[in-house]
């Protein structure tokens, strides 16, 4: 595992490289985008990159808190399940109720198996799995003008789907509620992920619709993220009103909590 991790962190830095040389040579100082003089858009690099290191940190910081107990261990259940939920999330994605003219859409559900994944498995294992599906969203239908932007528009946006089970060990006892809250609270994330990269990114695309502020526009425009969530929610909260699916999330939690309680024991030994 840790070849394959060393393997998916050496293309990543290989990638990020890529985007860097690309921006030097097609967007910085474009005149569209990046205007030197700004009358027009105005790549803004330094927030791009302290943002994106923000929440980075802000997303690690919620997981450690939230889910004490877990770990970033896969055992071959956990793979398994991951595996299983990025395809079905990445096929769903497909399906689009509303695709918007700028990027962005709203999909049937597509983020709704990331999130299960983070409910059963906890918040650090979700975040890592919704980080991977952010990763396959890049080769979708990407469109990328700055590594900054690529980390906030895919990885980092859809790394915080996976923090969808951070209220998953509360007091809260209907499991409806825990899901939803926590649905909520991880599209708010991705939100802010996306708000950041359109205010200092595609701020051109702010001035092209004839908004006043680029701020005001990108908080508008990415709205769109809610409804996403919002049927995320509603399908969840079905699922979780039934008790047969409720007993199955559970079996997989019972595992790996035992695995975890192992593991932790061989530790002191």
């Amino acid at each position: 595992m840790y070849v394959t991790l060393g393997l998916l962190f050496a293309a990543l830095i290989a990638t990020f490289v890529c985007f860097i040389v690309y921006f030097n040579q097609n967007i910085k100082g474009d005149g569209y985008y990046d205007s030197t003089d700004g009358s027009y858009g105005k790549v803004d690099q330094l927030i791009l990159y302290v943002a994106s290191a923000i929440l980075i940190v802000v997303a690690i910081v919620a997981a450690m808190l939230c889910d004490k107990k877990g770990n970033f261990t896969f055992d071959g259940k956990c793979i398994a399940l991951a595996g299983i939920c990025v395809s079905l999330s990445f096929a769903l994605s497909y399906i689009k109720l509303w695709d918007l003219p700028q990027g962005g859409s709203v999909t049937l559900v597509s983020l709704l198996p990331i999130m299960l994944f983070s409910y059963i498995y906890g918040a650090k294992k979700g975040l890592f799995v919704g980080f991977v599906y952010g990763l396959l969203q890049s080769m979708q239908d990407p469109y990328i003008i700055h590594p900054a932007q690529f980390l906030l528009d895919y990885p980092i946006a859809f790394a915080m789907a996976g923090l969808a089970g951070i209220l998953k060990n509360t007091k809260i006892s209907l499991p409806q509620v825990k899901f939803a809250l926590g649905a909520l609270i991880a599209g708010t994330m991705r939100y802010v992920a996306h708000v950041v990269s359109g205010v200092f990114a595609f701020g051109a695309y702010a001035i092209d619709a004839g908004a006043k502020n680029a701020f005001v526009y990108s908080l508008a425009y990415n709205s769109f993220v809610f409804v996403d969530i919002l049927l995320v929610i509603v399908a969840g909260v079905i699922l979780f009103s039934s008790k047969a699916f409720v007993a199955e999330t559970e079996k997989f939690s019972s595992a790996k909590e035992t695995e975890d309680s192992a593991a932790h024991t061989g530790a002191e030994e």
